[in-house]
């Protein structure tokens, strides 16, 4: 088989969100699944629908708040873009009524920010396949009880740990672009605890490199 036919067996996703260390930590994430492939990125709603035009994605993650329009109307504009495409939504918001109106708009699959890597590759792969179960985290396009809902979503959502005050420093480093050695003298510690430190924080956070950290971070709220 050709790489060009590999490819074509690929999930095509395309990636929406403002933050860049975002974005790259996803992409990150998701490239470890050998049938995940990320084909394009976009940080505006505008930028988005242009991309799923031209690229016609099967998979859209989106964080529903973009900085030139509201969730719901981007989410639209995409789906216009694109109407085969799954649109999973990547939000901190967990009301009933929003999402409804998300799947109203045309969202397959609802999934609460802060989520892990696998849980994530399940998320892709599940909205591709129209299922909702048994990944109780992400919604298809069924009716919903108010009640149901968010008690589906708690259940599914996987918390973040609780981090302590050298973990939050060292992300708001990490999410900042210093190196070991640059960090190693912003905490006033040596080489080794600092690589120290970052295995016990990827090990915490379920992640494998200081991208994945980073986005999980931003996801969760933990840093801006």
């Amino acid at each position: 088989m050709t790489t060009l036919d590999a490819n074509a067996t690929k999930i095509r996703i395309l990636l929406v969100d403002d933050h860049p260390m975002v974005r790259t930590g996803l992409q990150s994430m998701l490239h470890t699944d050998p049938e995940l492939m990320v084909v394009g990125e976009a940080d505006t709603a505008a930028d988005a629908a242009a991309q799923a035009q031209t690229l016609q994605p099967e998979v859209i993650l989106l964080d529903i708040h973009l900085p030139d329009t509201d969730g719901i109307t981007a989410l639209k504009r995409i789906k216009s873009a694109a109407p085969q495409a799954r649109v999973l939504i990547v939000t901190i918001n967990d009301h009933d009524g929003y999402i409804r109106q998300a799947l109203q708009a045309g969202a397959t699959g609802y999934i609460l920010k802060g989520v892990r890597r696998q849980q994530l590759i399940d998320a892709v792969r599940a909205v591709v396949r129209k299922q909702a179960t048994p990944i109780p985290f992400l919604f298809s396009q069924t009716p919903l009880s108010t009640d149901l809902a968010t008690q589906e979503i708690a259940r599914g959502m996987t918390p973040v740990p609780q981090l302590n005050s050298v973990d939050c420093e060292l992300l708001s480093l990490l999410a900042e672009g210093h190196n070991n050695k640059a960090i190693a003298v912003k905490m006033k510690c040596s080489l080794s605890t600092v690589k120290k430190n970052l295995q016990r924080l990827f090990q915490v956070l379920d992640v494998s490199d200081r991208s994945q950290a980073v986005a999980v971070a931003f996801r969760a709220g933990l840093i801006k």
